[in-house]
């Protein structure tokens, strides 16, 4: 069953009814891009049909106002992050300032292994730095 997703943000949403905030990443200053970031949102959502992995399930965490940060990927066929994109399409900043020392394991076709997502989140700005192409399936920016 496809996921029941309200995007409030570029980078909080409700899944199911349950407040989420993706990790690593916050809200542009720019009130310009932060619109675009919820835009992005959107269309990345829509694009995958909802159907999404929440990939730190094996460290659950949350916010003191008990918001579920979540790592979410898409089951596309890039398996796109969207914490990641929305960095490599220079909608959002990395947010380094909480979380330190987290970690998580992601399931591979062997075993699994520890995510080094704040690694993941700073190579995809070096890549919108480069101009790197998006690991989406949809146009960005909309013509």
């Amino acid at each position: 069953m496809p996921a029941e997703i309200t995007v409030i943000s570029g980078t909080t949403f409700r899944c199911g009814g349950v407040a989420c905030q993706l990790l690593g990443v916050k809200e542009s200053d720019d009130p310009v891009v932060r619109k675009q970031a919820e835009t992005f949102a959107k269309t990345w959502f829509k694009s995958i049909g909802n159907y999404i992995g929440i990939y730190n399930e094996s460290n659950p965490l949350m916010t003191q106002n008990g918001t579920a940060v979540v790592w979410v990927r898409g089951y596309d066929t890039c398996l796109s992050c969207l914490s990641e994109e929305l960095v490599r399409a220079g909608l959002v900043e990395i947010d380094e300032s909480q979380w330190q020392g987290y970690t998580f394991t992601v399931p591979t076709k062997e075993d699994e292994r520890q995510e080094d997502w704040l690694a993941v989140i700073r190579k995809a700005k070096e890549g919108h730095k480069r101009g790197e192409e998006l690991r989406v399936l949809f146009e960005w920016p909309p013509k």
